[in-house]
């Protein structure tokens, strides 16, 4: 399959995984897998622009966001996923799935360490934590201290993956 027809497929399947979940602001799950999809095509973009396949980098990057949480959420395998996407992709999806035993703190560590192999990976998870701590998900009257709270740790989190990202950016200068 090329780009375009993994970027169908990967909607496909992610409707048919998602369409009955909501997110911690009780929205369609959907909406948060196309908004980090969104996102990681134009960091992706941004991130290869001087690379020769600049397109298929950024649809890398759109299609493993919407992908980047079906490991963790769903029942599609590893070995699903690799019967219809890109290598780049399904590894990135791979490597963004937290195994449920492992601290949140320390599984960021570990995408900080291995950023530089899939820069796929580290680009949909900074897009990821940008989307989590966007308090403007939240309505007005739902903004309570523990929900700013917990944005602004995703937003710290988030900058800390920029500067991965900006460090990266300059070995490829």
């Amino acid at each position: 399959m090329d780009l375009i027809e993994q970027q169908i497929y990967a909607q496909s399947l992610v409707a048919e995984h998602f369409v009955d979940k909501v997110d911690k602001v009780g929205k369609p799950y959907l909406y948060h897998l196309h908004k980090v999809a969104t996102m990681s095509f134009y960091m992706g973009w941004k991130f290869a622009a001087k690379r020769e396949q600049r397109e298929d980098f950024a649809m890398k990057c759109f299609i493993a966001g919407l992908l980047h949480d079906t490991l963790e959420d769903t029942k599609v395998t590893h070995n699903e996923l690799a019967e219809h996407f890109d290598k780049d992709v399904v590894d990135a999806v791979i490597m963004l799935t937290r195994p449920n035993f492992e601290p949140y703190n320390m599984y960021l560590k570990y995408i900080l360490s291995v950023g530089e192999r899939n820069p796929i990976m580290i680009l949909v998870k900074y897009c990821d934590l940008c989307h989590n701590g966007d308090i403007t998900r939240y309505p007005l009257e739902e903004r309570t201290k523990e929900v700013r709270k917990r944005c602004k740790k995703y937003r710290k989190r988030a900058h800390i993956f920029a500067k991965k990202i900006l460090e990266m950016m300059k070995q490829e200068d």
